[in-house]
């Protein structure tokens, strides 16, 4: 072996023994976090947080604002796009029906755990004016059922005679 090999030899044992860590026996591993474990408090791509807001008994989506709201209806917008706002509702609502459209999503007779009582209809689409999300929300709960004692009283709400004739010919409305 040459000199300078040798060197080479001593200097990469000398190092290679130097740099040993001596282990007490209580001594634990650090467990180093992996780089693909995503933080706890981050949100999904599209995921969008409640405001804390409600549209007849909806959530509302943070950045969502009310346009205009009625007894029942309540039409808002907001910079969300209309995909991400659909998967919002969808994951708030239960029973009812659900049609995707190429310009629109419609959440048919839905109702909100947090009021099981009330059906809605909600229409997510694209705003008219912009590229945000558009949000209406419609109360469609049936109202209560009148109690008619008879039949007779049963055809005369509904404007006909019990022989199914109108009450009032002049009158067809």
């Amino acid at each position: 072996m040459g000199k300078y090999r040798r060197i080479g030899v001593v200097a990469a044992l000398t190092v290679a023994l130097g740099c040993r860590e001596k282990v007490r026996g209580d001594a634990k591993p650090i467990a180093v976090p992996s780089a693909s474990a995503a933080p706890v408090d981050h949100l999904a791509k599209g995921e969008l947080l409640e405001s804390g807001e409600k549209a007849l008994t909806l959530p509302v989506p943070r950045g969502m604002h009310v346009d205009h709201a009625f007894r029942e209806a309540v039409y808002l917008s907001g910079p969300v796009s209309p995909e991400d706002l659909a998967n919002f509702v969808r994951s708030r609502v239960r029973e009812g029906t659900v049609t995707s459209g190429a310009s629109a999503t419609m959440f048919e007779g839905v109702r909100v755990a947090a009021a099981p009582d009330k059906v809605l209809n909600i229409r997510v689409s694209r705003s008219d004016t912009s590229l945000d999300g558009s949000l209406i929300v419609t109360d469609v709960t049936p109202g209560p059922a009148v109690n008619l004692p008879d039949e007779a009283s049963r055809w005369r709400a509904a404007g006909l005679t019990p022989s199914g004739e109108l009450l009032d010919p002049k009158n067809l409305q």
